[in-house]
């Protein structure tokens, strides 16, 4: 048995049936580490994973009661933080960063025996949907050396998908998780917005930031769903909602469904080189019971503008704290303290990250733009809970298209608002990889 193809459910069950050890289970994922370095997608893997291991193997051996999660790998993205141990958010201001706490989604997880393995690639402070910002270089598709493996979740998405862990965690503002799991072949969720802390996790854009399971099937991203789910002191957005069931409301059967289609978006990705394959899809609803319903939001194309200023604004407001006096990077010998500040971001910063900073304080000084365009997402949100009394869901492409080339990687409009509808609207957001295309890429 490959015992690092096992997605969490089966890890968990056949751990518990004793067919392996913890300490096997490490050292296979270890193995795929070390097989596919030149992915690139992990950044280091932590040197007690194999202590934390035999010590569950101990506490198996004494018939003490295991965790939800015991026997199961995960790796986390970088800006995610565990007590002792580095979260750089792949970003030169925080090379050397070691976090003094761990964050609640970890600590949630290790209180169930999960074995946290490393971190893995992603773009700086998870602005980019390519990695190409990462301090540590870009991370390559698990199917393709020459194709972007997405963004910023890049590393997370590879790691499972190339059997270097159980599951992993990433973090999704606007397509973050749910992009890199489509472009390499795996599953993703991105949680509504509040369902899991976002404690000790490196904010992008605070309204639309939510951390997520990417995973080897629906079900296991469910089950971990379940479990970093709920309230956190630490807090104030988490939910206040308890006893989460995601698993036994999965269903085999599509008849009585009813299944929503955006128009204006619809009518907008006509021409992308996904739109066929999606209809083959709208067809299978269809011969299995499934109701095809077309709604319509006014607007709704306007959504990538109003996501960009607010996303930017917020990411200029929570990167303000990065000024020299605090963390780790400092420019050399500075004549005083605007220097001092000044240096120290022009040296830490990446291009990308300068970039939407610039662009977030210049919507900050413009009075009530911030505002305009919350009140604008306001409106969506009100439209489309109206829209979708009735429907079960809304149905539609993650990407325009397969993993494009590393060299030719961009990004319409139209494909932004695939990624961002679910962050802009608060709702949660399922990604499933359903077809390929003549290279064997996943849509």
């Amino acid at each position: 048995m490959e015992l690092n193809k096992l997605g969490v459910i089966s890890a968990v069950k056949g751990y518990a049936n004793k067919e392996f050890t913890a300490k096997e289970m490490v050292k296979s994922c270890l193995s795929n580490v070390e097989k596919y370095a030149s992915k690139n997608a992990v950044i280091e893997t932590f040197d007690d994973a194999l202590t934390v291991a035999e010590k569950l193997d101990e506490k198996r051996a004494n018939g003490e009661k295991l965790g939800k999660l015991a026997g199961a790998v995960v790796m986390i993205k970088d800006n995610i933080l565990v007590k002792d141990k580095k979260a750089t958010a792949c970003s030169k201001f925080l090379k050397d960063f070691e976090s003094i706490y761990t964050s609640t989604v970890v600590q949630k997880m290790l209180n169930e025996d999960a074995i946290i393995l490393g971190r893995t690639n992603m773009d700086e402070f998870s602005m980019g949907g390519d990695s190409k910002s990462s301090i540590h270089g870009i991370t390559k598709n698990a199917i393709s050396d020459s194709r972007t493996a997405g963004g910023s979740s890049s590393g997370s998405a590879v790691a499972v998908a190339l059997d270097m862990c159980s599951i992993a965690l990433g973090t999704d503002a606007g397509g973050s998780i749910r992009i890199p799991a489509v472009y390499n072949g795996v599953c993703a969720i991105k949680p509504t917005l509040g369902l899991v802390s976002k404690h000790g996790v490196y904010a992008y854009a605070t309204s639309f930031d939510a951390v997520g399971p990417i995973a080897k099937s629906v079900e296991d991203c469910a089950y971990l769903l379940e479990i970093i789910a709920g309230n956190d002191s630490f807090d104030m957005t988490s939910t206040t909602a308890t006893n989460f069931d995601f698993t036994s409301k999965i269903e085999d059967y599509i008849t009585g469904r009813v299944f929503g289609l955006e128009k204006n978006i619809i009518k907008e990705i006509e021409n992308s080189k996904n739109y066929e394959k999606f209809k083959d899809l709208l067809k299978f609803i269809d011969a299995y019971g499934g109701t095809i319903k077309e709604i319509e939001i006014d607007g709704v194309t306007l959504l990538d503008d109003a996501y960009k200023l607010i996303a930017y604004a917020e990411a200029s407001s929570n990167l303000a704290r990065y000024d020299g006096l605090k963390y780790t990077t400092q420019t050399a010998e500075p004549k005083n303290a605007e220097e001092l500040y000044v240096k120290s971001r022009t040296e830490g910063f990446g291009k990308e990250v300068k970039r939407r900073i610039m662009m977030g304080n210049y919507i900050l000084s413009k009075a009530g733009t911030y505002q305009k365009a919350k009140n604008f997402q306001q409106y969506l949100i009100n439209q489309f809970e109206d829209k979708m009394q009735g429907v079960d869901c809304l149905l539609m492409p993650m990407t325009l298209e397969e993993a494009p080339e590393i060299d030719a990687c961009s990004k319409s409009s139209n494909d932004a608002i695939l990624g961002e509808f679910a962050n802009v609207l608060k709702v949660p957001s399922v990604a499933i990889p359903y077809a390929f295309n003549i290279y064997g890429l996943p849509l």
